[in-house]
């Protein structure tokens, strides 16, 4: 198994790409809600 494989299947199926982004806007929101109570 080389590097290249790897990547282009990385490319191709962003199955954890997709599941980090969605993870991180999940967080973001959450410490954005977090924020707004301990301010206000």
């Amino acid at each position: 198994m080389n590097p290249t494989n790897i990547r282009l299947s990385r490319i191709s199926h962003p199955r954890a790409t997709a599941w980090a982004m969605t993870l991180l806007i999940v967080v973001f929101l959450g410490f954005g809600l977090w924020a707004e109570a301990a301010i206000g």
